[in-house]
């Protein structure tokens, strides 16, 4: 299975650190209260920040393109892990984004809501489920990177 991640500026090296590993990811799209409290469930429950630390990216490279629209030099590109990475995904979850409602009428309920969601981690890529499309949240050190569409 390949992943995509759409970039709102032309990637030009062909390896990359994960930068959220220095410094962790500032939410865009995720009240920030739900953002820290996510943090803390995949935390204690998988053992890594997977809101600030991880690579989001997806096997649909439709989502991708979408994340990099807009952008005059946005691109999408292939992304394959390195070294030792972990990947965490729920079937249940396309985009964690997609539910404000539930996720920002009520903060406290945030953790209880991830605990139903059936969040998986794995090794490797292959265990993904097969046309599975949704968000992936990547934890590793570096990824390869090939650049298959620009803008």
């Amino acid at each position: 299975m390949k992943l995509y991640r759409g970039f709102n500026k032309l990637i030009e090296s062909k390896h990359l650190d994960n930068p959220f590993l220095v410094t962790p990811r500032t939410p865009i799209h995720t009240n920030y209260e739900v953002h820290c409290l996510a943090d803390r469930w995949f935390e204690m429950n998988l053992g890594i920040k997977a809101r600030s630390e991880c690579i989001f990216c997806t096997p649909d490279i439709h989502t991708a393109l979408r994340f990099s629209e807009g952008y005059e030099h946005g691109c999408v590109a292939e992304i394959t892990p390195e070294g030792n990475y972990q990947i965490v995904f729920s079937e249940n979850v396309i985009d964690f984004n997609e539910y404000p409602e539930i996720l920002e009428e009520d903060p406290s309920k945030v953790q209880d809501w991830l605990s139903n969601q059936d969040y998986l981690s794995v090794k490797d890529v292959k265990d993904i489920p097969e046309g599975f499309m949704g968000e992936i949240m990547l934890y590793c050190a570096s990824f390869g990177v090939k650049v298959i569409h620009s803008y």
